[in-house]
C-alpha cells in the first residue's frame, strides 16, 4: 500500500500549523491583521478538513479488515496477527476482482494462508466458512481465479494445487 502521507491531501503552498502566533495589536486590528489572520486560520481548517476525511476513508477500510481478521483467527485458529495480514489479502484479492460472490470470497478466505491446496480442501475449507460448497463450485471458480491472475496453480490435473497470487 502506499505511504499514508501519499493519501492525504496536501495544500498548494506550505502551511505551518506550529507558525507563532502574535499578539495582536490595536494597530494590527485596524491594518486588516485580522482579515488575514482568519484567511489563515480558515485555510488551516480546511486543511485539517481534508486530512480528517482521508482518515475516516482509511479506517473504514480497516473495520472491515478487522471484522474479517476476527473471523478468520475463530474459524482457522490462527494467531491474531497472522489472521490480519490474511484478512488483508482477501481484501486485496477481492478489490483486484471487483463484486464477488459468497463461495469465491469464502474461497479467498480458504487460500489466504498462504498453503498450496487441492480442490477437495479448499473446499473442505469453504464448507467450513459457509457450510456448503460443492467441489465443483469450488473447481469452477478456482478456474476463473486462476485466469484473473488472483490464484497460481501448482500441477495438473488432480495433483493440482492452489494458492493466492499474492502469497507468491
Amino acid at each position: 500500500p502506499p505511504p499514508f502521507s501519499s493519501m492525504v491531501p496536501v495544500p498548494s503552498r506550505p502551511v505551518s500549523a506550529a507558525a507563532p502566533v502574535k499578539e495582536m495589536t490595536r494597530g494590527d486590528a485596524e491594518a486588516g491583521g485580522i482579515g488575514e489572520r482568519l484567511d489563515r486560520l480558515e485555510e488551516l481548517l480546511r486543511l485539517v478538513l481534508a486530512r480528517l476525511e482521508a482518515l475516516e476513508e482509511l479506517l473504514g477500510g480497516l473495520e472491515e479488515a478487522a471484522a474479517r481478521a476476527v473471523r478468520i483467527s475463530l474459524l482457522s485458529g490462527a494467531p491474531v496477527a497472522e489472521a490480519v495480514e490474511q484478512a488483508l489479502r482477501v481484501l486485496e484479492a477481492a478489490r483486484l476482482l471487483g463484486r464477488v460472490d459468497p463461495i469465491t470470497e469464502a474461497l479467498l478466505e480458504a487460500l489466504s494462508g498462504c498453503e498450496w491446496l487441492s480442490v477437495s480442501e479448499a473446499a473442505r475449507r469453504v464448507r467450513r466458512l459457509r457450510g456448503t460448497a460443492s467441489r465443483e463450485a469450488v473447481r469452477k471458480r478456482l478456474r476463473m481465479l486462476v485466469e484473473r491472475g488472483v490464484v497460481e496453480r501448482l500441477g495438473e490435473g488432480t495433483a493440482a494445487r492452489y494458492r493466492l497470487a499474492l502469497c507468491g
